[in-house]
């Protein structure tokens, strides 16, 4: 510690914070896939889920929106496969959702960036989603993209989407639920050292209306 400080170095906070954030990683994994040997799931692989949609084929060939880091559908066929997962949403809950119900679109980076493309009217798919379902909120997290040496938190069956309904019939589709967020334990003073234990509890998400997601694999 003394020679950090030196340098200007604040060790033991770093330290700290290092613990404290891979411990954040960790939970928020399980909220996504849960904890494997253990009926706890996340929020990815929940079995009570319907099963994923597929994307319809788009011109460029295939059903991603994009290949190799390039544009692969236009702002219409991006459009119209998240109509198709909506379509499903509103179908499964027997009409409790509709096109004004609070909602929250979840997908990876590279699929919500796909989101810009433009049509040629000029108007880009988040102006079509903003127009046509005033209440939709749009979150990433690369736990929705495709598995690879860059990103090995994805799914190997490639890009999902889910159109989240954040509640039906008065009921929380779903939340991420721990029993503690961190606890730090007591500072342990050895001869020349200090060690602490930190820890964290994680139920993985809690599902409470299966109806209230519809999912697409493979844009």
């Amino acid at each position: 510690l003394e020679r950090m400080e030196l340098a200007r170095i604040a060790w033991a906070a770093e330290m700290r914070n290092s613990a404290i954030k891979a411990l954040n990683k960790f939970q928020n994994f399980t909220y996504f896939f849960g904890v494997r040997g253990l009926q706890n799931y996340g929020l990815i692989n929940e079995p009570n889920l319907s099963a994923y949609l597929t994307p319809g084929p788009k011109a460029a060939g295939g059903t991603a929106w994009v290949v190799n880091g390039a544009p692969n559908a236009t702002a219409n066929e991006i459009y119209q496969d998240i109509q198709a997962v909506f379509f499903e949403l509103v179908a499964q809950s027997g009409g409790l959702i509709d096109e004004a119900t609070t909602m929250t679109l979840a997908l990876s980076p590279v699929s919500k960036a796909a989101l810009t493309a433009t049509n040629s009217f000029n108007v880009n798919v988040n102006k079509l989603l903003a127009d046509n379902f005033p209440n939709l909120k749009i979150k990433s997290a690369v736990q929705y993209g495709t598995i690879s040496a860059a990103n090995n938190q994805g799914l190997a069956g490639g890009n999902v989407m889910q159109l989240i309904a954040n509640e039906v019939g008065g009921q929380q589709t779903a939340y991420a639920a721990f029993t503690e967020k961190l606890r730090s334990f007591p500072i342990k003073v050895e001869l020349s050292s200090f060690k602490q234990k930190m820890m964290q509890g994680t139920w993985g998400t809690i599902l409470r209306m299966p109806i209230g997601i519809a999912q697409m694999q493979g844009i």
